[in-house]
């Protein structure tokens, strides 16, 4: 059974900030390889001695969402992780910006 009880706002943020701080290091380096990386090229990412390759997926989660860009991984036959740009998302959301910014000019013309 699960137990519950309060605790006050500082020590639960405490809590969480000591958590999120142990691999925010290397999601954060996860992040920008994954800013530099070109549509031609993918990431190889193989574990560490004694890291298991879902961590390292679970990393490189976290490190697509803070970096902002749409990407795809799928394990390699040899236990690595690859790491590649999807480049149809990629196209249609800037696609739908585009449309976006074109609406809200629309929009603000008429309005003027």
């Amino acid at each position: 059974m699960y137990q519950f009880k309060t605790v006050s706002l500082a020590d639960a943020q405490a809590k969480v900030a000591k958590k999120s701080t142990a691999a925010s290091g290397d999601i954060e380096r996860y992040a920008e390889a994954l800013r530099s990386l070109k549509a031609d090229q993918s990431l190889e990412l193989t574990p560490g001695n004694g890291e298991k390759l879902n961590k390292v997926k679970n990393h490189i989660a976290r490190a697509i969402k803070l970096a902002g860009v749409p990407a795809i991984y799928a394990d390699g036959s040899d236990g690595t992780l690859l790491v590649w740009l999807d480049r149809e998302t990629f196209d249609k959301a800037q696609g739908a910006k585009e449309k976006s910014r074109a609406r809200r000019a629309a929009k603000q013309a008429e309005t003027a």
